[in-house]
């Protein structure tokens, strides 16, 4: 009797063991799984998901200041979803703020831990309205018979010029007037009072808009195609990204800012090789340059690139930073600027700002100057059209953040060149030169 009872508690003994065993691996395997992921994330993270004070609470969600308002105001409705300050919310926010996952996106934990995912290399410096925060720029590239330029187009060496060899047509070679007076050149009419209304006179050419990817274009402008991946026009420059720069160029120009644009094809491997050297041609040609702005389309579709305000719509922005290259906080610096200005004009129209390292590229030829940025023009589901509004109000960011430049580096000037301020004169160096151009006389 007494053995029987000796090998039930025996039992009994080794069943509980076992089972606190099992419970313990159980909580060492899940803790152990906890541990690696959250070593993995931290590890893949090159900066904190939101930075700076100004980041972070830009980062911070509308309703916290309704509840901060209703501290005060106790009669003020509280939100369905609870306080901010509940326990959930505090720490949903600050997993966000930390790593940029959303607890309520699955999303954003795959964008951070699968190998080729979306977000893999990339982080959102500055989350614009409506962005979330694994909304990072789409691209998909073209199906297979699209990647290759259809044909050689006879352009000059940074597009919209003449080929080598070739020189425009001058007006004075044309058949002289009989009727022309005595002193007029061949071929010119008399000369008229200058109009006060018209455009100022363009400063140097002081921008350069160029398309690493001159072929994407918007499903609305292309008859008969769905697909994202054949959202590309390789025979008509006026369906794509070319016809927005060309907008631009003609926009800053109105404005008094002279701009190039090049509009040359490159195949989709190697494009930005391929750009690079005409960055190099234009720089070279025209010493006045100083922003080179590389216009793209992104492959998001409306619900991410479509602002609509009073009735009007526009196509949003999303200013990419290579973060590949070393200097890079200088283009975030211009990327930031441009953000805030334009968001001063048209709220919400800008996407934000992302910082690239993998991709396509993750340097985007942002190395050969401070002031290069690249711009993703709205989605395949924009229109030109739409494109053309947001075309007017960063042409108008642009004219007033040169002429700003310019204005103070000319009333630095009398003081560079004080004699009471002890010593020769200060020269101004190549770069402050190139940032701040000078008007044509």
């Amino acid at each position: 009797m007494r053995w029987r009872q000796a090998l039930a508690w025996t039992r009994e003994s080794l069943g509980g063991i076992a089972r606190a065993l099992g419970t313990t691996v159980a909580w060492c395997v899940i803790g152990s799984f906890v541990a690696v992921t959250a070593i993995s994330i931290l590890w893949k993270l090159d900066a904190p998901a939101v930075r700076g004070l100004d980041a972070a609470a830009a980062a911070l969600p509308s309703r916290f200041y309704a509840d901060l308002l209703s501290i005060e105001i106790p009669k003020l409705a509280p939100t369905e979803d609870g306080s901010s300050f509940s326990t959930k919310n505090v720490a949903s926010f600050l997993t966000k703020l930390t790593t940029g996952i959303d607890p309520a996106d699955p999303r954003t934990l795959a964008a951070q831990l699968l190998p080729g995912a979306q977000g893999e290399g990339s982080i959102i410096l500055i989350q614009g309205i409506g962005t979330g925060p694994a909304d990072y720029p789409v691209e998909v590239p073209p199906a297979p018979h699209l990647q290759e330029p259809s044909e050689a187009l006879p352009e000059g060496p940074i597009g919209g010029e003449p080929p080598q060899g070739e020189a425009p047509s001058d007006p004075a070679e044309e058949t002289p007037d009989p009727n022309a007076q005595p002193g007029e050149s061949p071929g010119e009419s008399p000369s008229a009072p200058p109009d006060p209304e018209s455009p100022p006179e363009p400063a140097p050419n002081v921008v350069f808009i160029y398309h690493s990817h001159p072929t994407e274009s918007y499903l609305p402008e292309l008859e008969g195609i769905t697909k994202i991946d054949e959202a590309y026009d390789q025979n008509d420059k006026s369906n794509t990204v070319a016809a927005v720069g060309a907008r631009l160029l003609e926009s800053l120009e109105k404005k008094g800012v002279g701009a190039i644009h090049s509009d040359l094809l490159y195949p989709w491997r190697g494009a930005y090789n391929e750009s690079r050297k005409t960055i190099k041609t234009a720089m070279a040609k025209y010493e006045d340059l100083n922003y080179f702005i590389d216009i793209h389309r992104d492959a998001a579709r409306a619900d991410k690139t479509r602002l609509t305000v009073d009735g009007v719509s526009y196509a949003k922005l999303y200013f990419v930073v290579g973060q590949k290259n070393p200097n890079y906080e200088k283009n975030q610096a211009l990327a930031e600027e441009l953000h805030y200005r334009i968001e001063e004009k048209v709220k919400g129209i800008s996407r934000g700002v992302v910082g690239k390292k993998a991709g396509s590229n993750g340097e985007f030829n942002q190395s050969l100057s401070p002031n290069s940025i690249l711009i993703e023009f709205g989605g395949v589901d924009n229109t030109l059209e739409e494109c053309y509004r947001t075309v007017e109000v960063l042409a108008e960011v642009l004219a007033e953040m040169h002429w700003e430049r310019a204005e103070a580096v000319k009333a630095d000037a009398p003081a560079a060149s004080d004699p009471l301020s002890g010593g020769d004169a200060a020269k101004p160096d190549a770069t402050d030169a190139q940032a701040t151009p000078r008007r044509h006389a």
